[in-house]
Parts: structure tokens; sequence; C-alpha cells
């Protein structure tokens, strides 16, 4: 897990991946917003939920997250993002990875 001592600092709103979330693009753009993260040493955004963050460091967490969620909504069509509410939370995100990949698998 990231440092929750230190927070993301961009000098200027960086870019996940140059193909934005659509209808069609799924798979290739969850694989480059999921090595994103890992570079940027927030992998575990994706899967931790706020409850099981401990009430010492939730704050901190928070605004790491809201900070993610910003630059992650911008790679993301607005079409989809309207349909999908925009999440507060990173880990919303990767939680919709594992249902698509579910409904991926029950459709074969």
């Amino acid at each position: 897990m990231a440092s929750i001592g230190s927070g993301p600092f961009f000098s200027a709103t960086p870019t996940i991946t140059s193909a934005r979330l659509n209808w069609k693009n799924y798979l290739s753009w969850f694989a480059a917003v999921e090595l994103w993260f890992i570079g940027q040493g927030y992998h575990d955004y994706l899967e931790t939920k706020i409850s099981t963050i401990s009430e010492a460091d939730k704050s901190q967490w928070q605004n790491i997250d809201f900070q993610l969620c910003a630059v992650l909504w911008r790679s993301v069509e607005y079409d989809v993002l309207e349909m999908h509410n925009p999440s507060k939370y990173v880990s919303l995100f990767g939680r919709m990875h594992k249902k698509f990949l579910l409904t991926i698998s029950m459709s074969l």
C-alpha cells in the first residue's frame, strides 16, 4: 500500500490512458488504468473499501482517493461516466471491473 502520510503530487493533471473508456474498450482501458495505478504505488485503492481503513488513516486515505478519482474520471467518456454515477471512491471502479469480468464469463 502507498504510504498514507504522503499523497500524490501532480504538477499537472496526468493522463492515465489516451483511449478514454467508451462502450467498446473496457478491457484495454482497465488494463491501462491498473498499470498506471501500480506504477504510481496506488493499486490498493482499486480494491480497498473505505470501511477497511483505520479511523486514524481515513481522512488522508480519502484525500488521496478523491485526487485519484479526479484523474480517473478524466479517462472516461462523458456518457459512460454519467450513466455510472461518478464514484468518489476508486475501489468502486475496481468492483465494476470484477462485475464486468463475471458478466463476460457468464455470456461465453
